[in-house]
């Protein structure tokens, strides 16, 4: 899998073929809402601070939710699994795709883009875990790449520790 970024809003996600696997594309630079396409149509809104729900545009249903906790870790609950999304300690710039077992399922390098000012990011998958990542769990961890990115660079910033 390869992700590809279009414009500095819109990312998509290729499979080894050559062939569109899925895509992200933001609705404004906030963040705040993005069409996600993976077989059908979702949305992902940014509903409170720190806080983005993915449904299915059809039937409504819960697909996906991700909460930024304390340290920049975000919890993601992807059709009922648990995954934390997070920068490991290490000195380089990488985030991480934990399942429950605490077990890295993915890693996203980001690398910046001067002529489309934002993030490229290389994708890398664990060979042992492929099979658990599909790509829509791939797209939901480029989301918080994306997030984390502007976090980093203070263009997002979510309330942390806020409970519902």
């Amino acid at each position: 899998m390869r992700i590809i970024i279009t414009c500095r809003t819109a990312y998509t996600l290729q499979n080894e073929q050559g062939c569109l696997a899925g895509s992200l594309i933001y609705t404004n630079n906030s963040l705040a809402e993005a069409l996600l396409k993976y077989k059908d149509h979702i949305y992902l809104v940014k509903k409170l601070d720190g806080r983005w729900y993915t449904t299915n545009k059809q039937n409504k249903e819960m697909a996906a939710t991700a909460k930024v906790k304390m340290g920049g870790t975000i919890e993601l609950v992807i059709n009922g699994q648990y995954y934390n999304f997070k920068k490991p300690l290490n000195w380089k710039l990488r985030f991480v795709l934990l399942n429950a077992e605490n077990e890295e399922m993915l890693a996203l390098l980001p690398q910046v883009n001067w002529n489309k000012r934002c993030y490229d990011f290389v994708l890398q998958l664990n060979d042992e875990l492929i099979s658990e990542s599909d790509s829509f769990v791939i797209l939901q961890a480029l989301h918080c790449a994306v997030c984390s990115m502007a976090m980093l660079n203070g263009t997002l910033l979510p309330m942390v520790g806020y409970t519902t």
